[in-house]
C-alpha cells in the first residue's frame, strides 16, 4: 500500500476504534517493527490507547492506558520539540530513555509527533528487539503518515463528540418531554375545577345571586384561568407535534373550518370583531387529524380577531389549487413589519413594540400552527405590508388521493 492509500482507507471511516486498528496495521506495513503503539496527548500526558506485539515478548502487563507525562519522558519531548521522527538505535545508550517495567527488551524506537496545525495530539511509535533496527527512511515514512493520522484522528473524535452530543441531547429531551407531561397533567386538573366552579358561579341560569364587585372579580379569574388553560393545551399540543402524536385520516375538512369558526366567534363579539367565512359547498377530502386541524384554524382566527381594532373584519377562506386545499385567515389589524415577518413562526417569539405588549400570549400559537401544518405534509405563510396593514395567513395541505395509499 503506498501513503496515499492508506490515507485514503484511514479517512474512509469515523470510527475512532477503526481508525486506530488502521493506524497500527500502518504502522507494521510501512517499518521493520516488532510492536508498535499509539499515543493520544491530553493535559501533558501521552497515554497508550492502542498497541500491538508487546505480548509476543513476554508483556503481560496492560500497556494500554499507560501514561508518559511528556515533561518526565526524554524521547517523546524531543520528537515534540523537534516535529519530526525521533529514531532510537539503541534505547540502552539513550540518555533519558524511560524503560517500562517487563518491557526491556526493546532495543531501537521510533517516536513520531502528531499534530494537528500547531496542537500536539498524540504519537505514533514503532519498537524493535534489535538496535539499529530502523532506518532514516522508516522514520520519513512515519512523517508521511503522520499529518494523515491528525486528520483521521481529528475527524474520529469529532464525530464521537458529536455522537455524545446527540445522546445527551435525547436524554435532555426525554426529560424535558416527561418534565412537560408531569407539569402539564398537574396543571390541567386544578385548572379545571377552578374553570369549572368559576364558570358555574357566573352562569345566571343557576341562580347566583353574587355581588357587582364579587362578579368583576370571577370574571378576572375566569379571565386567567381561560388564558391558563390555553396555554396548557397549546404545550401539550408542542409536545404531541414533536412526539408525532397526530391521527390523520382522510375526511373532509369543511367540518373542521366551519367548528374553528363556531369556537371563535364569542370572543370575537367581546372584541367587537366580525367573522366573515367565504366557503365553497364542497372541499377536496385532507388527510387530517380534526382536533389538531381546528387548533391551527382556532389560533389563526384568535390572533387575527386579537389584533384587530374593534369595528374590524376577519376573513376565513377556503379553495382548492394546484392539488392542495388552502384555507386564508385575512384580518385588517396591526400588521407585522417586514423585519419581523420571518421569525413569526420561532417559538416564543413575540414583536417588539409597545402596541404588541398590551396583547397576551407566549408567542406559542404560531409556532405550534407551524409544527401541526407541517406535520400534514403541508405549508403555512404570512403575507403582510407591514404596520397597521393587516395580515395574511394561508396554510395549504395536499389533497387527499386514495390511489396513492401506501404508495411512498
Amino acid at each position: 500500500e503506498t501513503i496515499q492509500q492508506i490515507g485514503a482507507t484511514l479517512t474512509a471511516t469515523l470510527d475512532l476504534e477503526a481508525v486506530l486498528d488502521r493506524l497500527l496495521k500502518a504502522l507494521f506495513h510501512l517499518t521493520p517493527c516488532d510492536a508498535a503503539d499509539i499515543m493520544l496527548v491530553e493535559a501533558g500526558e501521552a497515554t497508550i490507547v492502542r498497541q500491538r506485539g508487546y505480548e509476543r515478548f513476554g508483556y503481560t502487563e496492560t500497556a494500554q492506558g499507560i501514561h508518559f507525562p511528556l515533561r518526565q519522558t526524554a524521547n517523546l519531548q524531543a520528537a515534540a520539540r523537534q516535529r519530526a521522527p525521533l529514531i532510537i538505535a539503541n534505547t540502552q545508550t539513550y540518555d533519558g530513555w524511560v524503560t517500562i517495567p517487563g518491557a526491556e527488551w526493546m532495543r531501537s524506537h521510533i517516536a513520531t509527533p502528531i499534530f494537528l496545525d500547531q496542537e500536539l495530539v498524540g504519537f505514533l511509535c514503532v519498537i524493535s528487539t534489535q538496535a539499529g533496527k530502523f532506518s532514516p527512511e522508516d522514520g520519513a515514512a512515519l512523517a508521511a503518515l503522520a499529518p494523515l493520522a491528525a486528520v483521521a484522528l481529528h475527524n474520529a473524535r469529532l464525530h464521537q463528540e458529536t455522537q455524545r452530543a446527540f445522546e445527551d441531547l435525547q436524554r435532555l429531551d426525554a426529560m424535558k418531554s416527561q418534565f412537560v407531561q408531569n407539569v402539564t397533567h398537574e396543571l390541567r386538573t386544578p385548572l379545571s375545577i377552578v374553570k369549572g366552579y368559576v364558570d358555574l358561579a357566573l352562569d345566571e341560569d343557576f341562580g347566583f345571586n353574587v355581588s357587582a364587585e364579587l362578579s368583576q372579580s370571577l370574571t378576572a379569574i375566569q379571565l386567567y384561568t381561560n388564558r391558563l388553560v390555553e396555554l396548557v393545551e397549546s404545550i401539550t399540543a408542542l409536545e404531541n407535534i414533536e412526539t408525532g402524536q397526530l391521527l390523520l385520516q382522510p375526511q373532509p375538512i369543511l367540518p373542521v373550518i366551519l367548528r374553528s369558526i363556531q369556537a371563535v366567534r364569542q370572543k370575537a363579539l367581546c372584541r367587537e370583531v366580525d367573522v366573515l367565512a367565504d366557503l365553497p359547498a364542497l372541499l377536496p377530502q385532507v388527510n387530517l387529524d380534526p382536533q389538531q386541524l381546528g387548533l391551527v384554524l382556532w389560533h389563526l382566527l384568535d390572533n387575527a380577531t386579537k389584533f384587530s381594532m374593534p369595528g374590524g373584519k376577519v376573513w376565513l377562506r377556503a379553495w382548492a389549487e394546484n392539488d392542495e386545499v388552502r384555507c386564508q385567515v385575512q384580518d385588517e389589524g396591526i400588521g407585522i413589519p417586514p423585519d419581523e415577518q420571518e421569525r413569526i413562526f420561532q417559538r416564543f417569539y413575540q414583536v417588539d413594540g409597545s402596541i404588541r405588549r398590551k396583547y397576551p400570549g407566549m408567542g406559542l400559537g404560531l409556532s405550534l400552527v407551524k409544527g401541526i401544518v407541517e406535520k400534514h405534509g403541508g405549508r403555512v405563510w404570512l403575507t403582510s405590508e407591514g404596520s397597521n396593514r393587516g395580515a395574511t395567513f394561508t396554510l395549504a395541505l395536499p389533497i387527499y388521493h386514495p390511489e396513492q395509499e401506501g404508495v411512498a
